[in-house]
């Protein structure tokens, strides 16, 4: 069946020419705004046609609205085939990430000791005299440059998937339980066991709703493996431990720094065993460290030398452009102690002992009971 050429009317010709180019411009800056541009335009075509052309035969309107939709949802789908093609599998990085990145680096960042130097600087800023894009090479040369004058490994950066912008929240691994556990299966009520996989919120409500039940005042909290994360956690978790205005530690920053005290309601406990290894790591090495120093006698930390992270870190992702950076932002110490405090705690409660599995673990706990 031959279909008669349809011509749309000068109006929503107009209209949708300037909605393409509408489009076309928000997608560099925004897709959320693409998207409803796009709807707009989907919105204008179909009142158009049903109010001023109610005579025009359906099959036709039907037709003309089908090209027009079919027409902007390619151009979205061609803006997500750019970006897979130009950023996350491509060679080009947006220039204003690049900048916020360099911002973050050069103000927030522990150490500054390589923003004055003159190589460096020439890098920057032949980096930054790029235009919209900036390739990728160029900025492994500058990360590459800013690396090796800080000497300090404060920072580090990666190219990440791209996910429209938005950051996909990782759940937590495991429970604070394990199925298979030592600890659990041969306890016999000898103590509260609880495991803390990282310092997030969700770890938070289930630690304060197991000291809730608990009725045993004898608490192993096994943080091996532990890698830190939510500073906002630790300080939670550590109030349910410690007494109000207690301090748990405190960050320095380059020009400044932050103390975290106890929010109080803490847990009447007997004796407190702390579980670390060499993954135990920043957050989740100042809880023992500030516990231990609150208490000698009643907290022991059980284990091998942890990672000895004594930073605090800044992550940022930049997804349009597949791009994620860590800087060092702070260092910590828990009322003047240390790193270096801790891994003595560890040597001395763990009598030199060199832990390989959860039965050296369990059999090294239970032999304070024994005695």
């Amino acid at each position: 069946m031959k279909i008669n050429k349809y011509r749309l009317a000068k109006p929503i010709n107009m209209i949708n020419t300037l909605l393409v180019i509408l489009v076309l411009i928000f997608l560099i800056v925004s897709r959320s705004w693409a998207r409803i541009i796009f709807n707009v335009g989907i919105l204008a075509n179909c009142l158009f046609y049903l109010f001023l052309f109610m005579k025009t035969p359906k099959n036709k309107i039907i037709i003309v609205l089908g090209i027009v939709i079919a027409s902007q949802v390619a151009i979205l789908n061609l803006d997500g085939m750019a970006k897979n093609m130009l950023f996350e599998k491509g060679p080009f990085v947006y220039k204003n990430d690049m900048k916020d990145i360099i911002y973050i680096l050069e103000k927030e960042g522990l150490y500054d000791s390589f923003i004055d130097n003159e190589h460096y600087i020439s890098v920057r800023d032949n980096l930054l005299s790029k235009r919209l894009f900036i390739k990728k090479s160029d900025i492994d040369k500058y990360f590459k440059e800013a690396i090796l004058l800080s000497k300090k490994n404060e920072m580090s950066y990666s190219y990440i998937k791209i996910i429209d912008n938005k950051v996909k929240e990782a759940k937590t691994s495991e429970s604070l339980e394990s199925t298979d556990n030592i600890f659990i299966d041969s306890s016999e009520g000898t103590f509260e066991y609880i495991k803390i996989n990282k310092f997030t919120d969700d770890e938070v409500l289930q630690f304060k709703k197991r000291l809730s039940e608990s009725t045993n005042k004898n608490l192993v909290i096994d943080l091996r493996g532990n890698s830190g994360g939510k500073e906002s956690a630790l300080v939670d978790i550590a109030s349910r431990l410690l007494p109000k205005g207690q301090e748990i530690h405190t960050s320095h920053y380059r020009y400044s720094k932050r103390t975290y005290f106890s929010k109080g309601s803490n847990f009447d406990f007997e004796n407190l065993f702390f579980l670390v290894d060499s993954l135990t790591a920043s957050s989740a090495e100042i809880l023992p460290l500030s516990l231990k120093n609150y208490d000698d006698e009643r907290v022991k930390i059980i284990g091998n030398e942890t990672y000895g992270k004594n930073v605090g870190q800044s992550v940022s992702k930049y997804f349009r452009s597949g791009i994620e950076i860590v800087v060092v932002t702070s260092k910590w110490t828990v009322s003047e102690s240390d790193i270096y405090t801790l891994y003595e705690y560890i040597e001395i409660d763990s009598g030199g002992n060199i832990f390989e599995n959860d039965q050296d673990y369990f059999d090294f706990i239970m032999s304070f009971f024994i005695e």
